[in-house]
This record gives structure tokens, sequence and C-alpha cells, in this order.
């Protein structure tokens, strides 16, 4: 749902779901949040939700230097950070939306998963296609997008 608040006029393909929101769609964490992280080249202000006790934070970054991969629900689709992306966020800003134990859990569960994608087992599939050149190709949900 963040990603779709996010998204609100048109403008998706502009944002990410990352940190604790990207840790649940890896399966790190296994309930919903009251709070979703979500990346994007603009600035918004924190939007905190009325129908719900929930919070959406925006964080300000270029999304063409993460590595992010697509992500298909019964709402839509959007980006989220990949599995090593999403450790990275979580070990550099474990605090950001409140949960430092989750992020710290998350991070436990999800070190393993990086740790044998590096080891070059078997790589991701990966698409070396600019964003502005081609916002959503049809692709399989398990598509990376490495920054170039």
């Amino acid at each position: 749902m963040a990603l779709g608040v996010a998204g609100t006029g048109g403008h998706v393909a502009e944002w990410a779901l990352m940190g604790v929101s990207a840790a649940r769609i890896h399966g790190a964490i296994p309930r919903a949040l009251s709070v979703a992280g979500v990346a994007g080249q603009r600035h918004r202000r924190t939007l905190e939700l009325s129908d719900r006790d929930a919070v959406v934070l925006f964080v300000r970054r270029d999304i063409a230097r993460l590595d992010v991969q697509r992500h298909r629900t019964e709402l839509g689709q959007g980006w989220v950070t990949t599995v090593e992306q999403t450790l990275l966020d979580l070990i550099a800003r474990p605090d950001l939306g409140g949960v430092p134990g989750l992020a710290q859990e998350a991070v436990a569960a999800l070190i393993s998963r990086a740790t044998s994608a590096c080891s070059g087992s078997s790589p991701p599939d990966s698409v070396g296609v600019a964003r502005s050149k081609t916002l959503f190709p049809p692709t399989e949900p398990t598509d990376v997008l490495h920054p170039r």
C-alpha cells in the first residue's frame, strides 16, 4: 500500500520500498507493520494515514543508485530494494521507522540469503536498462535493476 500512496499522481516508478518495508516483502518480517519506508527522488513529508494507525516515511534517495527489483502485489506493481540493498539500509539506519529491534531481526533473517547470492552460486537475473528508458519492462517480478 505504501508504494501506491507514494506514487499518487502516476509516478510509482520514482519510488521504492526500503528498510523494514522491503524486509517484510522479502519475508524477513512476518507481520504487517504500522510504518513503511519509501525511498524517492523528491522530498515528501511523513504521511499519517487517516484510516489506521500507520505512517509512511519518505526518504530522499537517488533510486538510480540503489539496487531495486520489481515487485507485484494484488494492488499493483512497483520497486523494492533487493535483499542485499535492504541489508545495507537496515544496518546503516536501524532506527528508521522506530523499530530497531525488528530491523535487527530482519538483518539476521536476510544475511544468509545475501551471503549465498554474493557467493556466485546463482546470481540474480539482471537487467542493465536505465529506468529512464523503460519504467516497467514486461519481465518477471524477480528481475533486478542494477545502477550503472
